[in-house]
C-alpha cells in the first residue's frame, strides 16, 4: 500500500515540479507520472463523449498536464545523461502530424519529417526507459530503492500494452476518434472512401 501512495506523489509532484526542467527525475518518477496522465486521458476521453462539460474538462486537463509533462521528459532524458534537447524532438513528433494539414510541404517533405518527429519519439520513449546514469553533469541521480524500480519497470510494460492497445484500435476502426453510432467496419468504409 505504500508504494501506490508513493506512486500517487509522484503523480503530483510532476504537477508541483512543472516549472522545473533543471534537475533530474528517475525512473520511478516519470513513469508514475506518465501512467497515471494516460489512464487520467483515457478516462477523460472516455467520460468526455456523456456531455460538453466533461468534453471541455477533458481539453482543460489535456492543456494543463502538457508543461507538467514537457518538464517531466527534460528531467527523465537529463537523468540518463543526454541531452534535453531531444524532447524537443519528441513533442514535435507529437504536434506535427496535427498541423502538417496546415503546411504547404510536398508529399515527400511531409513523409520525411514525420518519420523524423516519429524516431525523436521512440528514441526520447527509449530514454525514459533507461536506467539513471551515474552522476552527471546534470547533478547526481535520483534515490531509488529496489521495489519502486520494479514497479517502474511494470509501469512501462502496462504504458507500452495501452499504446498497443490504442495503435490496434486507430488500426482495427480506422479513425483515431471513432463515431460511436456506426460500427467500426462502415467506419473503415466512410474513410477509406474519401
Amino acid at each position: 500500500m505504500e508504494i501506490l501512495q508513493k506512486v500517487f506523489e509522484m503523480y503530483v509532484g510532476g504537477f508541483r515540479k512543472f516549472a522545473d526542467f533543471k534537475s533530474r527525475s528517475g525512473k520511478f518518477e516519470f513513469w508514475s507520472f506518465a501512467l497515471l496522465n494516460t489512464v487520467v486521458s483515457h478516462i477523460f476521453g472516455f467520460v468526455g463523449k456523456l456531455n460538453l462539460v466533461l468534453t471541455l474538462l477533458a481539453v482543460v486537463y489535456g492543456f494543463a498536464v502538457l508543461v507538467p509533462l514537457a518538464a517531466m521528459f527534460v528531467r527523465r532524458v537529463r537523468d540518463t545523461g543526454h541531452s534535453p534537447y531531444w524532447v524537443v524532438g519528441a513533442f514535435s513528433g507529437a504536434i506535427y502530424p496535427l498541423v502538417q494539414q496546415f503546411l504547404p510541404f510536398p508529399f515527400l517533405v511531409s513523409g520525411v519529417l514525420n518519420l523524423m518527429c516519429f524516431l525523436a519519439l521512440i528514441y526520447v520513449l527509449i530514454l525514459t526507459v533507461c536506467p539513471s546514469a551515474k552522476k552527471n553533469k546534470y547533478g547526481s541521480p535520483p534515490a531509488e530503492n529496489k521495489q519502486e524500480i520494479i514497479v517502474a519497470n511494470i509501469f512501462v510494460i502496462i504504458f507500452f500494452a495501452l499504446m498497443v492497445w490504442q495503435t490496434a484500435t486507430v488500426v482495427r476502426t480506422g479513425t483515431v476518434l471513432t463515431d460511436t453510432d456506426k460500427p467500426a467496419n462502415l467506419q473503415v468504409l466512410h474513410h477509406t472512401t474519401r
